[in-house]
């Protein structure tokens, strides 16, 4: 227990001295702790892309947090380019307006217009393909993953067919947000899909309790994290993914019937490959958290994640490295992007661009502007 308070205690301090420098920044630059400046970066697009003009009134800043982020995602950019043919969803296509979307900086296209025209298209199909969604319709707030996941469902469904006879047994391993499986053919899940298997391994030595699920995303909850790295303060963030997503209400009875002990046992989450993307979600319980309570949780992110640790029966060396970071503040969302030709992570807010630095400057500025991460993206380093 004393052990505990103490590192606690520790914690703490780090944040108060985080705190303390944030307020020497306040007071030296004349800078609001809910700012982020933009002035002095005319032309930057022409070296980390452009921005995504919102309207006033649209209210769809999550709509482009999360296009940036996927078109930052080289590799998913670059097949989903290569992918000539596909069923349209939704009217219009979802599939055709993301394309849209993303053939305009391709292109070098600088008739922001434009954009903002495809962006629409790309809220008006959602918004038709899902009527009850009310943050798809024109002029209100939404979610980021949200959208990321209605976008990777809609992919799904159209680049997924069954091309052999072992497709057709995947109609029993269930995809979140869709009624299919899992399919080589599908970008979602080549670049996104966490084919997670959840196994008991008891004490007896019995494997039993068997239940695939597939997923785009790893989801946890920030009040969750704060605690566990205040319980673990040596613990990297990885090693807190892995303590999170064990299910400690559910149990999992050892099963005599084939030969057990009948010990309860947690499951146990196993992964037979690593995703390309591993997309963390972070959920929030308010939009506008203390600054404090960001300051904890931003303390117990790493740039870098192993992914062996996360799940049994991979490697651990399995590096994956954060690339992009969705984070909001109230309604209005930020996508940061790792720009590794130039060493540097950039901030995309609408139209909007700016350089920020090292890692240490984006969680400076994140804390600086009470920005709560949402969306984490971490890439697998080949």
């Amino acid at each position: 227990m004393m052990e505990t308070i103490a590192r606690s205690s520790s914690l703490y301090f780090n944040l108060f001295t985080i705190a303390d420098a944030l307020a020497e920044e306040k007071k030296d630059h004349g800078v609001l702790s809910t700012d982020i400046s933009f002035k002095h970066m005319d032309g930057s697009h022409k070296f980390f892309g452009k921005g995504m003009r919102n309207y006033l009134g649209e209210s769809k800043c999550f709509f482009d947090a999360t296009i940036q982020s996927l078109w930052h995602l080289r590799r998913f950019r670059d097949e989903f380019f290569s992918l000539s043919r596909h069923v349209h969803v939704g009217d219009p296509c979802v599939v055709c307006a993301l394309r849209q979307i993303f053939e305009a900086p391709s292109m070098g296209n600088t008739d922001r217009q434009r954009e903002a025209i495809a962006l629409t298209s790309l809220r008006i199909s959602l918004s038709n393909l899902y009527p009850s969604n009310k943050s798809f319709q024109g002029g209100q707030d939404g979610d980021a993953f949200e959208v990321l996941e209605k976008i990777l469902s809609c992919l799904h469904q159209s680049f997924t067919y069954k091309d052999d006879a072992d497709d057709a047994n995947s109609e029993d391993r269930k995809c979140t947000g869709s009624s299919h499986g899992a399919s080589k053919t599908c970008i979602a899940h080549t670049i996104f899909g966490l084919d997670v298997l959840r196994r008991v391994d008891c004490k007896c030595g019995l494997q039993s309790g068997y239940k695939s699920q597939i997923s785009y995303a790893t989801n946890i909850a920030a009040r969750e994290l704060r605690q566990a790295k205040i319980m673990h303060v040596g613990c990297p963030f990885d090693e807190l993914l892995k303590l999170l997503t064990v299910d400690e209400d559910t149990q999992f009875i050892c099963e005599t019937e084939a030969h057990g002990c009948g010990a309860p046992n947690h499951f146990t989450h196993v992964l037979s490959t690593p995703p390309h993307i591993l997309t963390v979600v972070i959920h929030w319980q308010t939009a506008s958290e203390s600054a404090d309570t960001i300051l904890t949780t931003l303390i117990a992110l790493n740039a870098e994640v192993d992914v062996g640790i996360l799940y049994q029966d991979l490697d651990q060396g399995s590096r994956h490295v954060l690339v992009l970071m969705v984070c909001y503040r109230g309604h209005h969302y930020y996508c940061f992007a790792n720009n590794h030709e130039h060493e540097r992570w950039i901030v995309f807010k609408d139209e909007n661009i700016k350089v920020i630095g090292s890692w240490d400057d984006l969680l400076f500025t994140c804390a600086n502007a009470h920005l709560q991460p949402r969306l984490l993206f971490f890439e697998a380093i080949e």
